[in-house]
C-alpha cells in the first residue's frame, strides 16, 4: 500500500491494537508523525481502549458459576429436540380440526337441507325421478332423439 493513502478508521482502530503489518505500521506512525490531529485519535482510541480493560477485565478474572458449567455440560449430553413440542402441537391441532371437520361435516349438511343417510338420499332420489313421466334412464339407444329434445 502507498504512504499517500488517507488512513481509515478501521487502520487507525488496527493501530491502536497494534494489529497492523510490519510495513504497515510503518506507514502509519510516518503518517501520524506528519500530521498532529490523526496522532491525538490515535492517542484517544489507546486511551478508551485502557479505560475500558481497566473497567471490564475484572470480570474476565471471575470464575464461571458452577450452574452455567452444569447446564453446559447438561446440554451436551441431551439431544436438543426443542422443535418436537411444537410439531406435536402441530399435529395435534391438524388431528382436531380434521376430527371437527369429519363428524360435524354431516350436521352441516343436514342444516342445509342435504340428505347424508343412505336411506335420506334413496327417497329424495326416488321423489326426483319418480315424478318425470320421460325418465332419461329408461330412453333407449334408438331413442336418442327423443333425449335430446327433453
Amino acid at each position: 500500500m502507498s504512504a499517500n493513502m488517507p488512513l481509515s478508521d478501521e487502520e487507525l482502530h488496527a493501530y491502536a491494537d497494534n494489529q497492523l503489518s510490519r510495513e504497515r505500521a510503518g506507514e502509519v506512525a510516518a503518517t501520524l508523525a506528519r500530521e498532529p490531529a490523526l496522532a491525538a485519535r490515535v492517542a484517544e482510541i489507546r486511551r478508551q481502549n485502557a479505560l475500558l480493560r481497566d473497567a471490564l477485565d475484572p470480570w474476565l478474572g471471575e470464575p464461571v458459576p458452577r450452574e452455567l458449567l452444569a447446564a453446559a455440560a447438561g446440554s451436551a449430553a441431551r439431544p436438543r429436540l426443542r422443535w418436537l413440542p411444537a410439531a406435536l402441537a402441530v399435529a395435534a391441532s391438524l388431528v382436531l380440526g380434521i376430527a371437527i371437520g369429519w363428524f360435524g361435516r354431516s350436521e352441516m349438511l343436514e342444516l342445509a337441507g342435504t340428505p347424508v343417510t343412505f336411506q335420506r338420499q334413496a327417497a329424495l332420489t326416488h321423489a326426483l325421478y319418480a315424478a318425470d313421466a320421460n325418465r332419461p334412464v329408461e330412453v333407449w339407444a334408438n331413442e336418442e332423439e327423443r333425449l335430446v329434445r327433453l
